[in-house]
């Protein structure tokens, strides 16, 4: 791959994060179409159901895309969803190349949009650089597995501390550190907590600017309630839900209200074991939901039970450089595990704000 397709093709990425917030379930995606070797059009996916990239890059061209090459994050679509066939619009429009970034991970695809290029005549090739496949790690594990991709977010002291033993928390980390926290919200499709640090802690889970593109927030809780001075029940942009194991017949008053507030509610009946909503089902519910990503933001109780059970694909953990001594400790309802058969992870990167030192983890498959 020449250095000049690196640059077309590294243009695509940023094009698809146009899509940000608009197009789950479907991937961001970004195009460049280029004759004799300039920009002749760009495109992205702008929102769910909307046209593909590939689709917007031509609707947007300003000349003839016959014998143009074309530049797309993600392989073309082969098949009939809500809109045609990316593949067949670009044979039809006689576009001589194609470049992808990353082959789509969805079983439907997988290879059968290159293929339908292939037959037509137009040359393909597929980057090697992984950049592009890890641009797309939550839509891959959403459409491989049976859960949505699973970022556990937490702050700690330097004696690994969340909190004094009061409960007491704000603020551990610097304000740079919570515009890091901003970002993150942005990048996932929900927010998840528990029920006791909705009570404890009555967060926003918001991004601090009204947008269209706040992720949903989700309660977790084993017996249902509605209290209207809590930051969730508020719910003035629709995007709070309730998932929970709370299966009693006589909650109709609070369901009422809840209903009213426009809060859904998920049932699962399932039970871990500290008689809480088993975390297997509800993430197997949410990604039926249609929720690609979730960011879990919750205390030491949970986030030990998720990684108990390695349910989560990334961890990523706030350092402040702080000691407060005896506090509530995040890791510790960890089980037991031991030196020889301790639960690895992979340290991907460190970054420091002003003040803090962020360690982002990816969970090692075994």
């Amino acid at each position: 791959m020449e250095s000049l397709d690196d640059y077309f093709l590294s243009r695509t990425l940023k094009l698809a994060l146009k899509g940000s917030g608009m197009v789950s379930p479907n991937p961001m995606v970004g195009s460049v179409l280029v004759k004799e070797g300039k920009i002749i059009s760009e495109g992205f996916h702008h929102k769910y159901g909307g046209v593909h990239a590939e689709v917007d890059a031509i609707n947007n061209a300003s000349e003839d895309v016959s014998g143009a090459e074309m530049y797309v994050s993600l392989e073309p679509c082969s098949h009939f969803g809500k809109t045609p066939p990316c593949a067949d619009l670009i044979i039809d429009k006689k576009i001589r190349r194609v470049v992808i970034g990353s082959i789509d991970p969805n079983p439907i695809v997988a290879g059968n949009g290159i293929k339908k290029l292939l037959d037509a005549g137009i040359s393909v090739e597929v980057s090697g650089n992984k950049k592009y496949p890890e641009f797309y790690q939550k839509f891959a594990t959403y459409m491989t597995t049976d859960f949505p991709w699973v970022t556990i977010k937490s702050a700690i002291t330097l004696d690994g501390n969340v909190a004094e033993t009061s409960g007491y928390s704000k603020w551990i980390t610097s304000d740079k550190s919570r515009k890091v926290v901003q970002q993150l919200r942005k990048s996932h499709d929900a927010v998840l907590t528990t029920s006791k640090t909705v009570k404890i802690d009555n967060p926003r889970l918001a991004l601090h600017k009204k947008s269209d593109l706040a992720p949903k927030r989700i309660m977790l809780t084993s017996k249902l309630f509605f209290d209207d001075q809590l930051n969730f029940f508020q719910n003035t942009d629709g995007k709070s839900m309730i998932f929970t194991s709370d299966d009693d017949p006589h909650n109709y008053n609070i369901a009422k209200r809840l209903d009213i507030a426009g809060i859904p509610v998920i049932v699962t009946p399932q039970r871990d074991e500290q008689n809480h909503p088993d975390p297997i089902e509800v993430f197997k519910k949410i990604k039926t939901a249609g929720i690609t990503s979730v960011l879990v933001e919750s205390g030491a109780e949970f986030v030990s039970a998720l990684l108990n059970k390695k349910l989560f694909n990334e961890f990523i953990l706030f350092v402040a450089p702080k000691l407060i001594g005896h506090g509530i400790n995040l890791f510790s309802g960890i089980n037991q595990f031991g030196l020889d058969n301790s639960m690895k992870l992979n340290l991907r990167t460190v970054k420091k704000t002003d003040k803090d030192a962020i360690l982002y983890f990816e969970r090692m498959v075994n």
